[in-house]
C-alpha cells in the first residue's frame, strides 16, 4: 500500500495520503480527525463548487509550513509581490516546534484568507498529501506545488499547480492565475470529478487476508 501511481502489480494498492483527511463514516469506516483541522472533510463539500465564499473573502494568503526551502521560499516571495501574504506554523514562529503544538486549526485562520499557499515536500508521480483537500475544504483557492500526475486525482481547473510556472517564473504565472477573472473561473469548479471510493482499499485488504490463510 502507498501513494504511487503507475505500479504495475495486483499486490499494489494505491492510498493516496490526502484520503486521511475525509469523513468515511458513510462507508463505515471511523477515522480519527486530523490535528491540524477541526473536522474530517465531507466529500460531498469537496466535490461542490465553492462558489460565492470564496469569491466574498479577504484577497490575501495564507501559508502553513515548517520550513521555507526551496522552492517554498520563492513561491512565498513571488505570492506575497502580489497579494498580501501571512505565514504560520514553525517556519514563521519560533515558539512553535511542531504542527502538531501549534495551537490552531488551518481551517480557522483560512476563514479569513482568499488562498492558501500549500507547496507539497516533493515531487512524485501519485505523491499528494492533505494540503489541497484542507484548502479548497476550507473554502479557498489552493495554490500548490506538485507534480503535474495530481489531476490523476483532482480536477485540475479547481487549483493552481505553480510547477506548470517554474521555467518563466513564479510571479508572471501566479499574477496571470490569481487575476479576479481566474478566481472566479476556479470558484465555480468542485474539487473532485470523480467521488473517491475506500471500499476498494477494503476489498484489497480482505484478500491479503484470504492468501495468509
Amino acid at each position: 500500500i502507498s501513494s504511487d501511481l503507475g505500479v504495475g502489480s495486483e499486490n499494489h494498492f494505491r492510498l493516496p495520503f490526502w484520503m486521511e483527511s475525509l469523513n468515511w463514516a458513510k462507508q463505515g469506516i471511523a477515522n480519527k480527525k486530523s490535528r491540524r483541522i477541526s473536522r474530517l472533510l465531507e466529500i460531498d463539500e469537496l466535490a461542490t463548487p465553492i462558489g460565492g465564499k470564496l469569491l466574498e473573502k479577504p484577497r490575501k494568503a495564507a501559508m502553513f509550513c515548517a520550513h521555507l526551502k526551496e522552492p517554498r521560499k520563492s513561491l512565498y516571495e513571488a505570492l506575497s509581490k502580489i497579494m498580501p501574504t501571512e505565514g504560520f506554523g514553525p517556519a514563521f514562529a519560533a515558539d512553535i516546534a511542531h504542527h502538531d503544538t501549534s495551537g490552531f486549526f488551518k481551517d480557522d485562520i483560512l476563514a479569513d484568507f482568499a488562498v492558501n499557499l500549500c507547496p507539497e515536500n516533493s515531487l512524485y508521480p501519485g505523491y499528494c498529501t492533505e494540503k489541497i483537500v484542507e484548502a479548497f475544504g476550507s473554502g479557498c483557492l489552493p495554490v500548490t506545488w506538485t507534480d503535474p500526475n495530481v489531476r490523476a486525482d483532482f480536477n485540475p481547473d479547481a487549483f493552481v499547480n505553480a510547477h506548470d510556472f517554474a521555467a518563466t517564473g513564479y510571479e508572471n504565472g501566479l499574477r496571470e492565475a490569481l487575476a479576479p477573472a481566474r478566481i472566479a473561473a476556479f470558484a465555480e469548479q468542485p474539487l473532485f470529478l470523480q467521488r473517491p471510493n475506500i471500499e476498494p482499499l477494503a476489498e484489497f485488504l480482505g484478500r491479503v487476508i484470504a492468501d495468509t490463510r
